[in-house]
């Protein structure tokens, strides 16, 4: 992968009041072109094949070129290849990729270097370990706490006659906290396993 800055040509200019206004909208384009991510969006300009890359130019918002070299994608593939990633995030495929031409991506300065973004998308089962895993402690843990005074209760609340004995001992009371708990927690999994199955995780 190769990264190539092209520096814009600056012409001498009669300072007639345009400059102060060209370098206010430069600021302005600036302002709105940056993410809440820290990123600049820009414009891909053009693409073409260098041997077995290919080359992508893209526009920053105060005109700055840069280039960005990327293997050939032997396969539809973003897993793998670069630009098959960078048509997606363009919101093409291989089969349009014609349109990436004044498309907007994002792009982050690495060492100095501008380059495109186009990070590896998740798996849908990496997708569900990365969010379950919080999901299910977080679950058990709210579940675990909101049940402690309800298991408490149903010492009180099983045997009318001598309430308080519905549990030989506090470990019967402990363990039976646990079994609920664990439950509950099992039912919050199968929940976020359903929901994750259908696309909304």
């Amino acid at each position: 992968m190769t990264t190539t800055t092209i520096e814009p040509q600056v012409e001498d200019e009669v300072d007639d009041g345009t400059s102060e206004q060209a370098l206010e909208d430069k600021l302005f384009e600036v302002s709105a072109g940056t993410t809440e991510d820290g990123r600049v969006e820009c414009e891909i300009s053009d693409y073409q094949e260098v041997g077995d890359e290919i080359e992508v130019v893209a526009e920053l918002p105060w005109g700055e070129t840069f280039s960005e070299r990327m293997p050939f994608p032997e396969r539809d593939d973003s897993s793998e290849f670069r630009f098959v990633r960078l048509c997606e995030r363009a919101g093409f495929s291989l089969t349009s990729v014609e349109q990436i031409r004044g498309a907007t991506v994002e792009a982050e300065k690495e060492d100095g270097d501008w380059r495109l973004h186009t990070p590896e998308e998740l798996t849908r089962a990496e997708r569900f370990l990365e969010l379950g895993t919080p999901v299910v402690v977080g679950g058990l843990v709210v579940v675990g706490v909101a049940l402690l005074p309800i298991t408490a209760a149903i010492g009180f609340a099983v045997d009318e006659d001598e309430p308080g004995d519905a549990f030989d001992s506090e470990v019967d009371m402990i363990f039976c906290w646990i079994l609920l708990t664990v439950m509950w927690a099992f039912a919050w999994f199968l929940m976020f396993v359903g929901l994750a199955s259908v696309g909304l995780f």
